[in-house]
Order: C-alpha cells, then sequence, then structure tokens
C-alpha cells in the first residue's frame, strides 16, 4: 500500500517537472525571439526571407513592370539577397535605384515603427466622417479619407434626404484611401452610363462607368485644398468632368497625383508606398483639376435659391 501512494507521488512529481520544463522551454523561446527582434532591429539588420517577402510584394503590385526585366535590377536583386541577412540601408538604397530606373516620382520608402505604422494605416481606412444639415435643402459631408465604408455611409446620408437641392462636399485633407470607396461616392452622383474612372493596374485596365442608381442635386459644391490625394482627384474630376457647370471645385489646387499608390509595412519596421496604378477620366488626368478650381469669391449665384448655399460655403472655406 505504501509503495502504491509512493508510486503515485512520484509520478505526479514527474508529470509536474515535465510541465514545468514545458513552460521553461516557451518562456526560453520567447526571450529568444525577443532578443532577436531587439538584436536586428538595433543593428538595422534585416532577415533573407524577409528581404525576399518585401521584394515579392513590391514586385507585384508595382506599376512600373517593366523595369524588372532590366539587367541591372536583377544585378540589385541578387545583391541583396547574397548573404544570411541583409540591412534595412540596403534595402532603401535598392527602392531608390529601382525608383530612378523606372523614372518613378512616387514610391516612398521610410523607416518607422511598427505598432505606430499600424495604428496610423488603420486611422486611415476607419477614416472620419461628418455630415450637417444646413437648411432645409443643403447638406454639408466632410469625409477625412475613403477608407471602409465611406461609401455606404454617404450613400446612407443622401438618400434619406427628401429635398436634394444642394450637396456641400467637403474633400480637405483627404489624402488616402481605397479608389473603390471613391469611385462609388461619385457613382452615387452621376447619371446612368458616364464614365467615373479608368484604371491602370500592374497587370490590368479597368473602365468604371455610373450605374442607373443616383441621387440629383441642383449644385454640388466640392471644397479642396492641396492636401487633397488621387481618390479625393478622382471624385471631383469625374464630377466636374461629367456634370458640368453643376458642380463646383472650391479652394486650393490639390496635389496632381497621376499615380495612386498602396501602402506596406513590414515586420523590420520598413514602410514603402508602393506606385501601383494610373488614373484618368475621360483621358483626363489630375493636373487638369487646376483649371477648373475657383475661389469662393469668384461664384456667383444664378438662382436666388442658391445664395443660402453659398453663404454656408464662404463661411466653411473663410
Amino acid at each position: 500500500m505504501a509503495d502504491k501512494k509512493y508510486h503515485f507521488k512520484f509520478s505526479d512529481f514527474l508529470r509536474k517537472q515535465r510541465r514545468n520544463s514545458k513552460f521553461f522551454i516557451i518562456f526560453i523561446f520567447v526571450i529568444f525571439l525577443i532578443i532577436k527582434l531587439s538584436l536586428f532591429n538595433y543593428l538595422n539588420l534585416v532577415s533573407i526571407s524577409e528581404a525576399k517577402y518585401i521584394i515579392r510584394d513590391f514586385e507585384k503590385n508595382y506599376m512600373y513592370q517593366n523595369v524588372f526585366n532590366n539587367s541591372s535590377y536583377a544585378e540589385l536583386k541578387n545583391n541583396l539577397l547574397s548573404g544570411s541577412f541583409t540591412t534595412k540601408a540596403k534595402i532603401y538604397d535598392m527602392e531608390t535605384a529601382v525608383k530612378v530606373l523606372a523614372g518613378d516620382k512616387y514610391t516612398e520608402i521610410k523607416y518607422v515603427d511598427f505598432l505606430r505604422g499600424k495604428f496610423e494605416h488603420s486611422l486611415n481606412r476607419k477614416m472620419k466622417f461628418n455630415k450637417k444639415n444646413l437648411g432645409k435643402n443643403i447638406i454639408y459631408i466632410k469625409i477625412s479619407s475613403f477608407g471602409e465604408n465611406a461609401a455606404s455611409k454617404f450613400t446612407k446620408a443622401i438618400e434619406n434626404r427628401k429635398n436634394r437641392d444642394f450637396l456641400i462636399l467637403d474633400l480637405r485633407g483627404n489624402k488616402s484611401g481605397n479608389y473603390i470607396e471613391a469611385i462609388e461616392i461619385a457613382n452615387d452622383l452621376l447619371p446612368p452610363g458616364l464614365e467615373i474612372v479608368q484604371i491602370e493596374g500592374p497587370s490590368s485596365k479597368h473602365c468604371f462607368n455610373s450605374n442607373s442608381i443616383y441621387y440629383d442635386f441642383k449644385k454640388i459644391y466640392i471644397l479642396l485644398d492641396g492636401d487633397c490625394g488621387y481618390c479625393s482627384e478622382i471624385v471631383a474630376l469625374s464630377l466636374k468632368d461629367n456634370l458640368k457647370n453643376t458642380v463646383y471645385l472650391i479652394g486650393g489646387e490639390t496635389s496632381e497625383i497621376e499615380i495612386g499608390s498602396v501602402y506596406r509595412i513590414y515586420k523590420s519596421r520598413i514602410a514603402i508606398n508602393i506606385a501601383s496604378l494610373k488614373w484618368n477620366t475621360n483621358g483626363k488626368v489630375a493636373r487638369e483639376l487646376g483649371k477648373h478650381i475657383i475661389s469662393v469669391d469668384d461664384i456667383k449665384p444664378t438662382e436666388s435659391e442658391n445664395e443660402a448655399a453659398l453663404a454656408n460655403v464662404i463661411k466653411l472655406i473663410k
């Protein structure tokens, strides 16, 4: 009986030791990973597997695909991957050299704090949406970025209005977002069968036209400034080019970005805005916007009911 009791206690002891050993091994492994990552970041080192992932992602999304057939690019790539690890500086130098080979003015590479970069990117995706009724027939909408659900929020904001005479669409400071959201917003305001935008990516080209469901306004005022990115420019140019005198573009000149980009941030704390698409509306590009942008003082009301909408625009701009 005593032997059985002793055996039982000894078995418990062995099981506890095995459990403790597993926890100890896991603990050591976690500490090893933390030290490895910290050391790599301190020395600005990047593992070859991470470097290969960055390059594959870059090659997949990059607009200027012809550069990858250049022998100079192949040499740059081989030099970067020849070893058991590389450095952030070498990746930066390679991307800079590729930009020169491609004549690319838009791709940006920088070092960032990983968590901070993820946080800032998530802010752009979530975006802020502000709607105000400035009278029985005037609606004001501000969109901070074309992030997730921007188009659906815009549709809900205007479809419930009985009087849709005047829309003030404030895109000032709207630097980024998803071009699909921008296209859907323009689609809500255009009669059917009109070209919204042509998008040319690394391996495809697609033309987006307006469908049969849209919301008609007497006048649309779009507020712009120098911080407006290419998604804001798609909305502004497609509406102005198709609706002509129904649309006023008011404020300052935009960024005139003819090349759209995708944002990537990697574990090595490298962030890249990769130039990934070209766009145009009816053959017109972003720089065409400048000739249509006017100051609020240049607008003359053509209808008596237009004066209230203009008064609100003036308050917002000044």
